[in-house]
């Protein structure tokens, strides 16, 4: 009896051991966090009536926890004042997972057990998974967005690209993966394919095929993510653009013309899923914004911009917006039959003696990009004070730059132009921009590198840089 009281004494006592909360101060914290990949940190102040309150459930998911690879710390902010200041504690109690880079900070309305558990397990749990054929269905049905990669090893550069990817991209998607080719037949697709599942998707779900490298899965998980067509956003512009694919606009003024040609454009729109990107775009929110696109102001319209080259081609209407139209403009535009529209100027004829080159739009390739010539640009501005000021200065040194058959000096207003895609150098960042376009090294161009603008730096740096001294 007494062997057996001594016993369950034991077995109590191991029971009732509670996972350590680890104090931390401003000695100990980096080190000790730099050392953890995973460390969730409460901060609080004792004197702070809900830090106290939510000290039970904190205990408590630390417990339910304490087997994983989370540790639970706190910092007492009434003496350690100086640490919770650089680590932006704003608030009494604040969570933060310090995941190894990342500080991830705990934002559920409600301090309970299973909030922590919840939001730990998210953070944490593996960025790659292997699945089988019951585990993947239960993933499907657990996440909204499902990556799922079949390939043919582990040991492979591609299973490294994808885990790579899943890493970066754990807190947006759930990434599993399977090596059994049956099992890949069984979601219609072969190894060395990767499918993009959307849990309340009524199109067939995207695949990508090619090999797996980081860039290349993702730029397709981007494509994939977008709606086969949306309507046009200042939140989802930059997405479009960043991904170099053609982007067609159907431009509208009612909710019918919306129902009717938009839903015959979205069928079209399946066609062409990963090649070419749809939106809506709705004329009373952003009519402002197509003053420079080409098109006439009448509505209902349609676009297709080429991201790349910044090319936009505007659909004749004459014929109507049927099925059938619309398919031979985007036909027409795959084979290079539509002539592209750029915004420009137009340009009064150059005086007489006036070696100064004016250009717009429809000149800069042939004047700028000339492999003949050394030319240097100024594109500016008619508000830019400085890039007045500097005309007439670059106007003397083309007058006096020689030879005249191997140098130019040329200016174009950017704000009236479009510069086009093949310029190797269209990113202006303000105004005046000045950049020498050198000859038969038009992919190296040299941007003017000074805020000092007179006569004396431009020439240095032309004969620094060019390959016909001046």
């Amino acid at each position: 009896m007494k062997a057996s009281g001594l016993l369950s004494l034991f077995i109590i006592s191991l029971s009732a051991v509670k996972a350590e909360i680890k104090i931390l101060n401003e000695d100990d914290f980096f080190p000790f966090i730099d050392k953890n990949p995973n460390v969730f940190v409460k901060y609080c102040a004792p004197w702070y009536s809900k830090c106290n309150e939510v000290q039970a459930e904190y205990e408590k998911a630390a417990e339910a926890l304490k087997d994983t690879n989370t540790i639970f710390a706190e910092v007492d902010c009434q003496l350690e004042q100086n640490l919770c200041i650089n680590n932006d504690v704003d608030k009494y109690p604040k969570f933060v997972l310090h995941r190894e880079d990342d500080v991830l900070e705990f934002k559920y309305k409600e301090n309970t057990l299973e909030n922590f558990k919840t939001f730990i397990e998210s953070f944490t749990s593996p960025s790659l998974v292997e699945v089988d054929e019951k585990t993947l269905e239960e993933a499907k049905k657990e996440n909204d967005i499902l990556i799922a990669s079949f390939i043919k090893s582990k040991n492979s550069e591609e299973y490294q690209s994808l885990y790579r990817v899943s890493h970066k991209l754990r807190d947006t998607y759930k990434f599993v993966y399977s090596t059994d080719e049956n099992l890949a037949k069984k979601n219609g697709v072969e190894l060395d394919s990767t499918i993009f599942i959307k849990k309340f998707n009524t199109e067939k779900n995207d695949v990508f095929t090619e090999t797996i490298t980081e860039d290349a899965l993702e730029r397709f998980i981007k494509m994939a993510k977008l709606p086969l067509m949306d309507s046009l956003s200042h939140s989802n512009y930059n997405n479009y653009l960043d991904l170099d694919l053609p982007l067609f606009y159907f431009f509208h003024d009612n909710q019918e013309d919306a129902n009717t040609i938009g839903k015959n454009i979205e069928e079209i729109a399946r066609k062409y899923r990963l090649k070419m990107n749809f939106v809506y775009v709705d004329i009373e929110k952003y009519g402002d914004s197509t003053d420079s696109l080409g098109i006439e102001k009448k509505w209902p319209a349609v676009l297709i911009q080429d991201p790349k080259t910044k090319l936009k081609y505007p659909y004749d209407d004459s014929d109507g917006f049927d099925k059938e139209f619309i398919q031979k403009y985007i036909n027409d535009y795959y084979d290079g039959n539509i002539k592209s529209y750029y915004k420009s100027e137009n340009l009064e004829p150059r005086k007489p003696n006036d070696y100064l080159v004016r250009m717009n739009a429809y000149t800069f390739e042939e004047v700028a990009l000339d492999i003949t010539k050394d030319v240097f640009v100024l594109f500016h501005a008619e508000y830019c004070k400085p890039c007045r000021e500097s005309i007439p200065i670059l106007r003397e040194i083309a007058a006096e730059a020689e030879p005249k058959d191997k140098i130019t000096i040329a200016y174009i207003d950017a704000t009236l132009n479009d510069i086009p895609g093949k310029s190797p150098f269209s990113k202006i960042d303000g105004f005046p921009t000045l950049v020498l376009f050198r000859a038969n090294r038009k992919n190296e161009p040299v941007l003017f590198p000074t805020n000092d603008y007179f006569k004396e730096d431009y020439i240095d740096f032309i004969t620094q840089y060019s390959l016909y001294v001046i």
